[in-house]
């Protein structure tokens, strides 16, 4: 009885690390995809930031040419098309 008692529970503790193993593994998958998740989200905000970065220049060149008043007449005609993407205006 003890040599077959012994062989059961060895096995289910063989079972018990193979599961354990497996469970860390795909953890670690997890951890990576979330990682790749987070860096393509970053860059997607370093992106809309520098479109938005431009987009000052552009209003700022704007002043320059045509006076304060008329940039910001104008900015705020294109605010709809240009900012909604961030939620922010000129």
């Amino acid at each position: 009885m003890s040599a077959g008692y012994n062989a059961r529970h060895l096995g289910n503790g063989h079972l018990r690390l193979v599961q354990h193993v497996g469970d860390f593994i795909e953890l670690q998958l997890g951890t990576a995809q979330r990682r790749q998740q987070f860096s393509e989200h970053t860059q997607r905000v370093d992106d809309l930031r520098g479109e938005r970065d431009h987009g000052d220049d552009r209003h700022r060149a704007h002043i320059a040419r045509h006076g304060l008043q008329h940039a910001e007449a104008s900015c705020n005609a294109e605010d709809e098309i240009n900012h909604d993407a961030l939620g922010e205006s000129c």
